[in-house]
Formats: structure tokens, sequence, C-alpha cells
């Protein structure tokens, strides 16, 4: 996790931001899409597409060929530690918009789509971070985000081993200052009662 997510049209869940007017729904985010974060801007929070979902790096392999991998989340337990994360967490938080998020259990053992979220939310804030990254074809700089995952409580758990970082609204300000208050908020979610697992046919 996450690995897809759906950010529907609905903004009335955070009616302080201005939606841009070139904003479209897409029911199935996908690693290496563009899609709308919030970060802060002079104090305001600036709402603003980024061009591709996932830190971008490269590195030598052992054959001499160059390895390309796309970050599209962040282990929230090792943010202050890893190099690839490290920059950003220490400057670049942000928040991801979403409107439910994916995973594909194992249900009467066949691997089947769920869909995650927040009971009575449109829509909700998921932890982040952002950074300028250099694409490895062009080498040209390309505006990049990641998802801050944590382990998953007793309800999330039964999906997956790992759960998207989901905010309060009352923190979604901490989260985007950072600092120690915002590491404060990395760990699982602590009401299983707040989320709805939608499974096919059941």
């Amino acid at each position: 996790m996450c690995g897809r997510y759906q950010l529907e049209d609905d903004w009335s869940d955070f009616p302080e931001f201005h939606v841009p007017s070139e904003f479209r729904p897409n029911d199935d985010v996908r690693p290496s899409q563009a899609a709308p974060i919030v970060r802060l801007d002079e104090g305001q929070r600036w709402l603003g597409e980024m061009r591709h979902w996932g830190f971008l790096r490269t590195w030598p392999g052992p054959s001499g060929k160059w390895v390309k991998k796309q970050l599209f989340n962040a282990v929230g337990e090792e943010l202050g530690q890893k190099r690839a994360f490290k920059a950003a967490f220490g400057h670049s938080h942000c928040l991801v918009p979403m409107s439910a998020w994916y995973e594909w259990p194992l249900i009467d053992g066949k691997k089947t789509r769920v869909r995650i979220g927040l009971k009575g939310r449109r829509m909700f804030g998921v932890a982040g971070l952002y950074e300028t990254s250099k694409h490895p074809d062009t080498g040209l700089p390309v505006a990049t985000f990641t998802v801050v995952t944590v382990p998953p409580n007793e309800l999330l758990g039964t999906v997956h081993d790992r759960a998207p970082l989901v905010l309060a609204d009352a923190d979604l300000n901490t989260w985007l200052e950072g600092g120690p208050a915002a590491q404060a908020l990395i760990g699982a979610h602590p009401d299983s009662a707040a989320f709805f697992i939608e499974a096919p046919g059941r």
C-alpha cells in the first residue's frame, strides 16, 4: 500500500481549497500519473498538480545497466533515516487528497480488489512528501510526490500489512508544518470503526 487510489470531484469536505479549473476526477490514480497535492506556501495551503506520483531514482546495477525505480510509498517509521526521503521529510511535507484507496487481498482464495475509505467522507487528507526529481530518461526536473504509509490498525490489517497515514482534519496543518509534532503523527490510525472496506458482492 498504497498503489492505487480514487479521487472524486466533491471537495465539500475541504471548502477552503480553491480547486484548479484543469482538475479532473480519477477513479483509479496509479503510480507515475499526475495528481493534486496540498502544501504550504508562505503559510497558506496551496493546491496544485504534481506531474508524477513517485519519487524517481536511478543507480548503477550489477550488470552495468542503470536501475530505475519510482518510490510511490514511503515507510513512515523510516523517513528520518532513509536517504531517499530524509531531505523531503525535513522540509517538503504535503497532503494527498483521496476519496478511497484500493487493496487486493485474498478473498475465497482469489485476489479481489477492495475499496477502503473513511465513513461519511467524500474526501480526506493523507500524509505525503514532495520533491523535484530528475527524470531518468530526459534528465529534466519533474515535480513528484510520495504517500507516507504506516502499520495498519486492526481493521485495515485484514487487507494489507501497511496503510496510508490518514490524517484527522485537526492534524492537517501539523503535518504540513513538519517538525517533531508532525513526526508524532506517524503511527496506526487509532479508530478502526472510522473506516469502511467495500468488496464486490459483500
